[in-house]
């Protein structure tokens, strides 16, 4: 019975946390997409600064290439949200 009622609780607290879309972990998600690769040029720059300046974690989605599920949960996850995107023609 102690473990069933350990486990409710867990249940409950990672509820109450996600209900009310508190952060879990402090770090950064960069989130972009690029048509010519100057996107994804700026946003590797950005991530090494991010880093160098001692960023606990940085962590870079290519919407078009990399799992989106995964990328959606950790914008949820971590403290902080880029978004960086291409503009076609000016």
């Amino acid at each position: 019975m102690d473990l069933f009622l350990q486990k409710i609780s867990d249940i409950i607290s990672a509820y109450d946390t996600w209900s009310s879309y508190t952060p879990e972990d402090d770090g950064i998600v960069i989130a972009y997409t690029s048509v010519y690769g100057h996107t994804r040029m700026a946003v590797s720059l950005l991530a090494e600064k991010l880093k160098a300046k001692g960023c606990p974690r940085v962590l870079v989605y290519d919407l078009a290439r990399d799992d989106m599920s995964q990328a959606l949960s950790d914008a949820f996850r971590y403290s902080k949200l880029i978004l960086a995107t291409t503009t076609y023609n000016a």
